[in-house]
């Protein structure tokens, strides 16, 4: 009897395990053919700044010195995409696959952390959130990596997570990965540093010792031969520094808006919940996790905060764990934040459930109106305008034509160095105060940044930070055409036009 009862217990059990993945396996394959049917039509057609130019150079010819790619030289990702452009062959095409490949598992990796931590609806709508993210979705449709920033923060977070549950199987597979991932982007070993030093503090010595050893030998199995193929260390470091050099930091504004356009409400409660103005329940964490979160997030923002370059797609590292709290957090918060934001005094006996499905829907919409109104109509001007440059340019005969650019990231000179690269093409600096167009005797003068391509080979030592630095070019006799790649820079020409006069 007893036996009988023990036995049927356990099919019962095994019954729900299997219903339990099979839900979980359908939701997981619905959430990535909607991500597909959202991702693949509107992706970019034409490489999008100065660093995806950088990339599919590196595909070409893998030069760090000369920026093919710009250090670090994420030697790993350029060999991925190397292998992938053998079927493809289209640098952008090749590069937003990865993107988009890498943005489907952090969909996909953000739900089944979502439903280990939480439950089934909790995580669907931690990745709907994801799914829809306009930061995320923005960088999915570009030939960037800052994709493969969100699957590996989410991947490690997922593996570190279940080796704090007691995993020692994960929390290997967590350093496999962290060791893998800073060979796609070398940021991941610096923010990931923390997380791992906590994660393996709770696991044996003997799972420690195999860990560090395991991370060393996966990152010098791709750091040997990036340092070699640059000449060494010294030349690393001064490439480095060299990059550094010419970067533009952004604003605060710049930094905020990014926060906010990749979090805006979720990000406001994350933080109402960080300094307690929403009250969570008891016992609703494990005693390591609210460190666990800390060390996940904390050193991305630090990073962020000191040495940003402008790039938002660094907000992409610490969306995985607002999106999979997100659900978690609205449902705590509701409640409390209900009478202040409506003046309501009785909350008692109210369909909270209802509510918060209709708040995550809203959310939803409101992520997917800010992708097209945004990230998605950018990208639309942008493959329109490097089109329609495309067939202007095809119309002079390089033999007779420079092209002059803007330097700025965003802007004209490396994606002319890149598409046109029989033409002569010259970059000023967006600061650059004084310059000329035509002077009396035949020259362009140019002060602050300024840089040559031709043929794809790129002159960065015409440039200098000193304000009375001046670059004389003489135009050749043969010369009889300038196009003028950015409508900024036109601008400023027409100004310096009325000051000066042509020859």
């Amino acid at each position: 009897m007893a036996h009988s009862i023990l036995e049927r217990i356990s099919i019962n059990s095994r019954n729900n395990f299997q219903r339990a993945n099979f839900i979980n396996l359908t939701i997981i394959v619905g959430l990535v053919i909607v991500y597909l049917i959202t991702r693949i039509p509107f992706r970019s057609e034409i490489l999008f700044n100065w660093d995806s130019v950088n990339y599919a150079l590196g595909m070409q010819d893998f030069d760090v010195w000369q920026h093919r790619p710009h250090p670090p030289g994420y030697i790993l990702y350029i060999s991925l995409a190397r292998l992938i452009d053998q079927i493809i062959n289209n640098p952008n095409s090749t590069l937003v696959m990865i993107s988009i490949i890498a943005g489907s598992l952090t969909v996909v990796f953000t739900y089944l952390y979502a439903v280990k931590r939480f439950n089934l609806s909790d995580a669907f709508f931690a990745a709907l959130l994801m799914l829809t993210n306009p930061l995320l979705w923005f960088y999915d449709e570009l030939a960037l990596n800052y994709s493969l920033e969100a699957f590996f923060s989410i991947s490690i977070g997922y593996s570190f997570f279940l080796a704090m549950k007691g995993s020692k199987t994960w929390a290997i597979l967590g350093v496999i990965l962290m060791g893998i991932g800073g060979g796609f982007r070398q940021t991941i070993l610096i923010v990931f540093l923390p997380l791992v030093i906590f994660t393996f503090l709770h696991q044996t010595w003997k799972l420690r010792i195999l860990g560090s050893a395991l991370l060393v030998l996966i990152c010098l199995s791709w750091a040997i031969p990036l340092i070699n193929s640059m000449g060494g260390l010294n030349a690393f470091f001064a490439a480095s520094k060299l990059l550094s050099s010419i970067l533009e930091r952004p604003t605060l504004l710049t930094l905020l808006h990014a926060f906010f356009y990749g979090g805006h409400i979720l990000l406001i409660l994350f933080l109402l919940a960080l300094f307690g103005l929403i009250r969570l329940p008891a016992n609703s964490f494990y005693v390591w996790e609210k460190n666990f979160l800390l060390l996940w997030i904390a050193p991305n923002l630090l990073v962020i905060s000191l040495f940003h370059i402008g790039q938002s797609g660094y907000v992409l590292f610490f969306l995985p764990p607002l999106m999979i709290y997100s659900p978690f957090l609205i449902r705590t918060g509701l409640p409390q934040l209900e009478p202040f934001l409506f003046r309501k005094k009785d909350t008692a006996n109210q369909d909270y459930d209802l509510k918060i499905r209709l708040l995550i829907g809203m959310l939803v919409l409101v992520n997917i109106a800010s992708f097209f109104t945004g990230g998605y109509y950018s990208i639309r001007v942008h493959d329109h305008l490097w089109k329609t440059m495309r067939e202007l340019v095809q119309k002079y005969p390089p033999s007779e034509t420079i092209i002059l650019t803007d330097t700025g990231r965003m802007n004209g000179f490396r994606m002319a160095s890149y598409y046109f690269p029989e033409y002569h093409v010259y970059g000023i600096s967006k600061n650059a105060l004084d310059f000329s167009f035509f002077t009396q005797n035949g020259t362009f003068e140019f002060s602050k940044w300024f840089f040559h391509s031709y043929n794809r080979s790129d002159d960065y030592e015409l440039s200098s930070n000193n304000s009375e630095f001046n670059v004389i070019l003489e135009i050749p006799q043969n010369i009889k055409g300038l196009i003028v790649g950015d409508p900024s820079l036109w601008n400023r020409l027409l100004i310096n036009h009325n000051n000066r006069p042509l020859a």
